[in-house]
């Protein structure tokens, strides 16, 4: 979505539900989880709602390698394969990799490297080994694109897919964040953001259909 945006998709404009067939890629179809298509949601509407033709149709409407490339500069340094399932997450990547690339969306689109060890310090709190500060950072996308998708990731949490932390867990902060589950339940995600701090987290199995109930 947000590489959408940053390759001048706009975001009002609407997005088609109709189920469709890739026969470029052995006659793949991707199917919505709860089995509804038709009509048509708007790029904020269907990230709200985890609507995954129109996020398939979105990355076919962008081509896969621009989607890769905005990943590349965001932080993400796996190898993704360029097919349209790169939209469901059939891709693997590591819950450092995805915090790295949220902090480069709340960051305003600036990327930092991530520091694993700030300091070290002995028993008696001497500093044996201090960080360098981090250098200014590169700017991975234009700011009215982290703006608009921080904006829609807000929405995800505020009456989406991850509303519980609202109705069930009572969070009243500023929070923005995308829920998200690969093939078979096999993993689920929460990656999410204030205005302070980004955090990820992660449950399942390691086969798929060995995960947890979603």
């Amino acid at each position: 979505y947000a590489a959408a945006l940053e390759n001048g998709v706009d975001p009002c404009e609407y997005i088609s539900n109709e189920k469709v067939v890739f026969e470029d890629y052995n006659n793949w179809s991707p199917r919505n989880a709860d089995e509804e298509y038709g009509g048509e949601y708007s790029m904020e509407g269907a990230l709200t709602r985890s609507v995954n033709i129109v996020s398939v149709n979105l990355l076919m409407k962008i081509g896969a390698r621009k989607v890769l490339e905005f990943a590349q500069k965001t932080g993400i340094r796996e190898q993704l394969p360029p097919v349209p399932s790169l939209a469901l997450g059939t891709a693997e990547l590591s819950l450092l990799e995805l915090v790295s690339s949220y902090a480069t969306l709340a960051n305003r689109g600036i990327y930092h490297a991530p520091q694993l060890i700030l300091r070290i310090e002995d028993r008696n709190g001497r500093i044996l080994m201090h960080a360098p500060v981090a250098e200014s950072g590169e700017q991975a996308c234009s700011q009215e694109t982290a703006d608009m998708i921080t904006y829609m990731l807000k929405g995800v949490v505020n009456r989406g897919t991850a509303a519980g932390l609202r109705s069930r867990y009572g969070l009243t902060q500023d929070i923005a964040g995308k829920t998200g589950t690969t093939q078979l339940q096999a993993d689920g995600w929460f990656i999410g953001m204030t205005p302070r701090l980004v955090a990820g987290g992660w449950g399942g199995g390691g086969e798929p259909g060995r995960g947890f109930p979603v």
